[in-house]
C-alpha cells in the first residue's frame, strides 16, 4: 500500500500507459518486469470553520469533499462574505490534503455602524432636539433614553433598544406640545400634552 494513493494496477512499460497485466502466462519462462500504477486519492475532505473572532460564535461550518491528496489549500481561497463582518486572520495561511484530519479556521470581526437617535414632534415629525449620532457592533443591541426638552413632554417610551444592523439603524422618540400650566406653574406645562387641554382664560 501507498498512503494516499490507490493502486491501478500493473503495466508492462514505465508510463503504466494501455493495458493493464492482469495475469503472467504460465509459459513464460523469463523475468518479467512490471510496473505498479498510483493514482492520488481524490475522495478526501477538508472541514472549514467560520468563527467570530471575539466571541467563538460559529458563523459558518462546512466539509468540502473530493479533495485531492496532496493539493494545497489557501486560506485566501476559503474566504466569504458574512454580513456585518470583516475577514480577519485564519488558524493557518494553507492546509495540504492528508488522509487523516483536515480542517482550517478562518476567523472573522464584526464592523461597526452609526445609528442616529432622533427627537421629534409628533404628528409634524419636527425636529425638536439636536440628534445624537453614535456607533457600535452589528448584531449587539443598543438602549437610548429620551431627553427633557422644554415646552414639550414625551408621548413615547422613556427608553427604546435597537439590534445594529449594516444600515437603518435609527431610534425615534416622539413628543407633543406641553405648554398648558396647571394652575399653579403658570405656562410651565403639566406634563399632559396640550392638545388634550384647552387653555382657560
Amino acid at each position: 500500500t501507498r498512503e494516499g494513493y490507490v493502486f491501478e494496477g500493473w503495466y508492462s512499460n514505465p508510463d503504466c500507459t494501455g493495458e493493464k497485466v492482469r495475469e503472467i502466462a504460465a509459459s513464460v519462462a523469463e523475468d518479467t518486469e512490471l510496473y505498479a500504477r498510483w493514482e492520488k486519492r481524490t475522495d478526501l475532505e477538508l472541514k472549514v470553520n467560520y468563527i467570530d473572532k471575539d466571541t467563538s460564535e460559529v458563523l459558518e461550518s462546512e466539509t468540502k469533499t473530493a479533495q485531492t491528496f496532496g493539493d494545497v489549500i489557501t486560506a485566501e481561497s476559503l474566504k466569504k462574505e458574512f454580513k456585518g463582518y470583516s475577514y480577519d486572520s485564519a488558524s493557518a495561511d494553507s492546509v495540504k490534503i492528508d488522509t487523516d484530519i483536515n480542517e482550517i479556521t478562518l476567523y472573522y470581526v464584526r464592523n461597526s455602524y452609526g445609528y442616529t437617535v432622533n427627537y421629534l414632534e409628533e404628528g409634524t415629525y419636527e425636529v425638536l432636539a439636536a440628534a445624537k449620532n453614535a456607533t457600535a457592533a452589528y448584531g449587539t443591541e443598543v438602549t437610548e433614553g429620551a431627553i427633557v426638552i422644554d415646552g414639550y413632554t414625551l408621548v413615547d417610551s422613556d427608553s427604546k433598544s435597537i439590534t445594529i444592523d449594516t444600515e437603518n439603524n435609527v431610534i425615534n422618540f416622539y413628543y407633543a406640545a406641553d405648554s398648558f400650566g396647571d394652575g399653579e406653574n403658570g405656562d410651565e406645562g403639566d406634563g399632559t400634552p396640550d392638545k388634550y387641554q384647552k387653555k382657560v382664560i
